[in-house]
């Protein structure tokens, strides 16, 4: 019947948009992807199909730095019937947790983060890189406790990121002024990760920190490395 072709020629049209989106956006032309999944949700014959065009077409988006844009995407994604069921599922958390994060709402990005977290199949290293940002949303916030429990986390996992965490964990001691703590998380920074890009910052805010509870041999020493 016609219909039945139009049905088939609609859904060869869908197929072929998407797979060309894809192959356009792992060659990093994240605008012209986003209009080949547009393309392919024009022709939503497919369930399937229609719910990998939107997860791409988000994530093409983010790359856009169309934060907006992206975060309704992924929105309508997780939304669809049955999308749990897709591999890519488990990472639209995690993505939208990044998204909000660039548009400043530290609220909304620590839950998509933690809903990622709390994933039966989160990947462990994304895992704990969702930790390092949800401790980011606390601590720009201002719940140090919060974001000290989060930071702690991947310091005792010693994960990638955790020379961070310790500087980011030396920093709220100081707000908190704990200052001897601080001197001790900058010096174990300096022990555990010799060669981190926080270190001369570690030396300088340790310098600062001897200063301040009077230690001046400390901190002249330090402010002269």
């Amino acid at each position: 019947s016609v219909k039945k072709r139009k049905e088939n020629t609609d859904l060869l049209y869908q197929k072929v948009a998407y797979y060309r989106g894809v192959e356009v956006f792992n060659a990093r032309d994240f605008g012209y992807a986003s209009e080949l999944f547009e393309k392919s949700l024009n022709n939503p014959v497919d369930g399937k199909n229609e719910m990998q065009s939107l997860f791409w077409k988000a994530e093409s988006l983010f790359e856009l730095q169309k934060y907006d844009e992206a975060i309704s995407t992924y929105e309508d994604f997780l939304s669809y019937p049955g999308v749990a069921g897709l591999p890519i599922y488990k990472f639209s958390y995690y993505n939208l947790g990044y998204a909000y994060f660039q548009k400043e709402n530290y609220p909304k990005a620590a839950e998509y983060f933690e809903r990622y977290v709390n994933s039966s199949t989160a990947d462990k290293k994304m895992a704990m890189d969702a930790t390092l940002r949800i401790g980011d949303c606390h601590f720009v916030s201002k719940n140090y406790e919060k974001a000290l429990s989060q930071y702690n986390k991947v310091i005792i996992a010693g994960a990638a990121g955790a020379d961070y965490a310790i500087f980011q964990k030396a920093m709220i001691q100081g707000v908190q002024n704990k200052l001897n703590e601080k001197i001790y998380s900058l010096k174990s920074l300096q022990e555990l990760y010799p060669n981190s890009s926080y270190i001369d910052d570690g030396v300088y805010e340790m310098a600062y920190a001897n200063f301040v509870a009077n230690n001046y041999e400390q901190a002249k020493s330090g402010f002269s490395d």
